[in-house]
């Protein structure tokens, strides 16, 4: 390479090495210069037109878009605020709102709060007070409940000597009310009206005939409700089921058949438990059941209901051990192992063991494992997805 070669090739670098420190320079510049908000100032000049508020930005319509794109990501992410209201600035919160910050764009005359006036435009952006919500709903609830008269005990009317070491127990179980079932389809009718008044007359004849005796036990074994949800289908594997009543009517009547029992236990036994037991039709049913119960009669010191979290209830009445399951999650020849694991302190203690089960529709009792296991038969009959 000659001389002058050299010479060129040194000025080409040099001028090179120019370029690349003016434009890095310039790159930094706009890195820190363009916010997102400039990005948006951008875009509502130019209309929306990517390209040209790019061009405006100094930037590559690429790297705009793409900080447009994470901006709404993040954005969507966090979600909306909390019960944010938009009102005219200048005008006092909602209540139990407050006033978070304020965004002015425009002109317009206002009065502030120090006297003076501005000529701004905007809105203020509010947000739900806690504290001030909760006084809000408690008030509401207070004037709400102030209507309703306090839950009253349910008196004992029952002879006045009773056998303490007697236990009178009433099952029932796979009651389906709701299911639909044709005379002429499966051999038997059934509705949720036709449920309730058999098991008030079953359970009035059982009362009816029952010894005197201190302490009761009113099992209901689980399947009460014939489905879950808004939806006639299984819960499990969503088969299409018959419906009688709509899912209010249905659920009305549970309750009501269900207080309806334990009022006149109440009335006829000195202490009463009560066993609402989860079946594979109603798992969601029977936990809202077991609570609203539960909550009906917190001021009853005579009634106890069996929560124990998971679908297996035990007691026992002095040497005699009671478990109650479904029959869903266990096969009858599981449970006496099972309920001598989860109840083994009641178990030892115990010298007669019965286990009560419903869910497969047929009566059946045998022993196994130091218990007798006593299936039930269902209380309806079967509809057309079972027939």
């Amino acid at each position: 390479m000659t001389r002058h070669a050299e010479k060129q090739a040194r000025k080409r670098a040099a001028r090179r090495a120019e370029r690349g420190v003016e434009r890095g320079a310039r790159a930094a510049y706009l890195r820190a210069g363009r916010s997102l908000e400039d990005i948006r100032a951008a875009m509502a000049m130019t209309g929306g037109d990517l390209s040209a508020a790019a061009k405006l930005l100094g930037m590559k319509p690429d790297a705009v878009r793409m900080r447009l794109a994470r901006a709404a990501k993040a954005e969507a992410a966090a979600g909306p605020p909390e019960q944010a209201i938009t009102r005219p600035t200048g005008h006092p919160a909602a209540s139990p709102y407050d006033v978070v910050r304020r965004s002015v764009f425009g002109d317009h005359k206002i009065e502030m709060p120090d006297g003076s006036v501005q000529q701004v435009r905007g809105w203020e952006i509010q947000k739900l007070n806690p504290a001030r919500q909760r006084e809000m709903n408690q008030a509401w609830l207070s004037a709400l409940l102030s209507d309703i008269p306090p839950f009253e005990p349910v008196p004992y009317r029952g002879p006045s000597r009773l056998a303490r070491a007697l236990l009178n127990l009433y099952v029932i179980t796979d009651a389906h009310i709701g299911a639909y079932c044709s005379q002429e389809e499966t051999g038997a009718a059934w509705s949720h009206e036709k449920a309730e008044r058999t098991i008030w007359r079953l359970y009035s004849d059982l009362f009816a005939r029952a010894p005197a005796a201190h302490h009761c036990v009113i099992g209901q074994l689980g399947d009460f409700y014939h489905w879950d949800g808004l939806t006639a289908v299984t819960p499990q594997h969503r088969h299409i089921l018959d419906a009688s009543g709509r899912r209010r009517e249905v659920a009305r009547t549970g309750v009501r058949i269900l207080r309806r029992v334990v009022d006149h236990a109440l009335a006829t036994h000195r202490r009463v438990t009560l066993v609402v037991a989860e079946g594979n039709h109603d798992e969601d049913s029977s936990f809202w059941l077991r609570d609203g119960l539960i909550d009906r009669y917190r001021d009853e010191p005579r009634l106890r209901v069996l929560d124990h979290g998971l679908p297996y209830y035990a007691l026992r009445h002095g040497q005699v051990f009671l478990g109650f399951h479904h029959g869903h999650k266990k096969k009858p020849q599981e449970l006496p192992g099972h309920f001598c694991d989860y109840f083994a302190p009641d178990w030892g203690r115990s010298v007669h063991r019965f286990i009560h089960c419903g869910h497969r529709h047929h009566a059946r009792s045998f022993p196994l494992g130091g218990a007798q296991v006593v299936q039930h038969a269902a209380l309806a009959p079967n509809d057309a997805h079972a027939a």
